[in-house]
């Protein structure tokens, strides 16, 4: 899968439902899995290239406790059919800023426009959409705390209700630790050789701070 993310090929479940976890495959029965009448994994799997899916439903479903009417359990995919007459939509992201230093919960603004209509809207952290938005604003609030500490690419994706999909220009942030972001200069101090900026490049770099409950 990851080949995929990595040629810009568009995982469905992902585009529809961000990070939630889900199954689909065999259900499991005696001599096949345990414990019985659970999913293996997400075994089923839609990937598209230049156009992002409209919705997702399922089939096979049951409740816990109830016979499946099939030994398998999916997912189906739909998709737009692209007019190439209308103008594909327009997206940025406004904020955190290119270089900035981030931590804790960081708010992502990403205005979107179209002809059309904006249909969704996606926010993605190194390639993967992590979270979904299909009605305005289109404002995020993104867990630094979730990846890695070190440098991560930030973009969002929008689709019109053309079946139009752009992915935005990348801005580039390095996450840190709460603690190492005591100041905006202490944190790129702690964090300069990787990111490859100069102290004085860092001292002028915002860290956008945790969010207030």
């Amino acid at each position: 899968m990851q080949m995929l993310r990595d040629r810009s090929y568009v995982d469905a479940w992902r585009s529809t439902n961000g990070s939630a976890t889900g199954f689909t495959d065999i259900w499991t029965h005696n001599g096949c899995g345990s414990p019985n009448g659970n999913l293996c994994k997400r075994l089923d799997q839609s990937w598209s290239k230049w156009i992002a899916p409209t919705g997702m439903s399922f089939f096979g479903l049951v409740t816990p406790g109830h016979e499946a009417p099939s030994d398998h359990a999916g997912i189906i995919v739909e998709y737009a059919l692209p007019n190439p007459q209308t103008v594909a939509p327009a997206i940025a992201i406004d904020a955190p800023a290119e270089n900035a230093v981030v931590h804790g919960t960081v708010g992502v603004q990403l205005p979107a426009n179209d002809d059309t209509g904006i249909a969704r809207v996606e926010l993605l952290i190194d390639g993967a959409p992590i979270d979904v938005r299909t009605v305005a604003p289109y404002g995020f609030k993104w867990s630094a705390s979730s990846v890695a500490v070190g440098p991560h690419v930030l973009q969002a994706a929008a689709t019109d209700r053309a079946g139009n999909r752009v992915v935005s220009s990348p801005v580039h942030v390095t996450v840190v630790t709460e603690q190492q972001s005591g100041s905006g200069r202490r944190a790129c101090s702690a964090i300069n050789s990787s990111a490859r900026r100069s102290v004085g490049e860092c001292a002028r770099t915002p860290v956008h701070q945790k969010s207030p409950a």
